[in-house]
């Protein structure tokens, strides 16, 4: 890597903040000489294309700055020998921060879920829904009942049918370095640029973790509708279940043991949520669809993750079934 370089040189001033060009700063005499020696580049400056390499601008605009680094885990054992990003929790929400899909929304959600037991645990949210809907007893079961209903929906794309990761970066050079390419002052683009910058590492590092651990070139992630439909499912959670419980538990009596009575219950399906959170931040790629399309290939912690997740969805309808009853 050089040295930065004039944002005129680049030709694209966000260029010029994140990739450094090879080469050292020149005067501007310097580059009027070279210029009218070389026709070919004098009227581009920079050029985006050389006969010793060549930029991609998809690479280019694929590369996104994180909240909080990420951090670089695996490889996977089952699912192929690959390392995964880890997004930090408030990246992982956002969807334009994931990995480029292999199909659309439309596509992964008509595959069907990776695990119907998971499937069937999402949408069990929509029993104690119906149960405020149906003996609505005052205007805190509808808003419990249609908030209850939102989760049904949000929870099974987040866990069971959107859950699928791509490849993040494959560790290709968008430009080979050349004598031509550094005299022509052109931005250079090192091995994994884009892991690197989501990492807060330098490329070499990232290259070398790779080497180190054995592992295949492509960096696999979370793909952007995992992490759409993960942020979509946060937002229902926190800001509708959450509030509408709350009110309900305040509100209708017995009060304070029924507010009491609903902490008791969700307090061991969050250990559980949180358990299996970590177990699936140590690969959150450990899923991946098998060759003959036969089913899917699990991790072994992410498999853990799976069940601790079933749990804490099984406790959590038993006990808002329960408190929508409670007369």
């Amino acid at each position: 890597m050089g040295m930065y370089v004039p944002a005129r040189c680049l030709g694209n001033a966000q260029l010029a903040r994140i990739i450094p060009c090879v080469g050292e700063q020149r005067s501007r005499r310097d580059m009027q000489d070279r210029s009218a020696s070389s026709s070919d580049t004098s009227s581009t400056g920079c050029s985006s294309t050389a006969s010793s390499g060549s930029v991609s601008s998809e690479g280019i605009a694929d590369i996104v700055h994180p909240l909080t680094p990420a951090k670089l885990v695996g490889p996977g054992q089952a699912t192929g020998r690959h390392m995964c990003i880890c997004f930090s929790t408030m990246d992982e929400m956002l969807w334009w921060k994931g990995a480029k899909p292999q199909d659309s929304l439309v596509e992964q959600i008509l595959q069907g879920p990776a695990s119907w037991l998971m499937f069937f645990s999402c949408i069990g949210f929509a029993l104690p829904a119906v149960l405020h809907l149906v003996w609505a007893r005052g205007f805190e079961d509808y808003l419990v009942g249609f908030a209850l209903i939102a989760v049904a929906i949000s929870s099974p794309l987040c866990d069971a049918l959107c859950v699928h990761c791509a490849v993040f970066d494959t560790g290709n050079q968008a430009m080979t370095s050349g004598s031509e390419a550094e005299s022509d002052c052109r931005p250079y683009f090192g091995p994994y640029q884009r892991a690197a910058v989501m990492l807060g590492k330098s490329s070499q590092d990232v290259e070398q973790c790779i080497k180190t651990n054995g592992a295949q070139p492509q960096i696999l992630a979370p793909d952007r509708w995992n992490n759409l439909t993960r942020g979509l499912d946060r937002f229902v959670c926190l800001f509708m279940v959450f509030p509408t419980l709350l009110i309900f538990a305040i509100r209708r009596p017995p009060f304070p043991r029924r507010f009491l009575a609903l902490l008791a219950g969700f307090a061991p399906a969050w250990v559980a949520c949180i358990v299996g959170q970590h177990l699936r931040r140590l690969n959150p790629c450990g899923l991946q669809p098998l060759a003959d399309g036969s089913g899917y290939a699990r991790e072994r912690t992410f498999m853990y993750y799976e069940w601790l997740h079933e749990l804490w969805h099984l406790i959590l309808i038993v006990v808002l079934s329960i408190n929508a009853l409670w007369q």
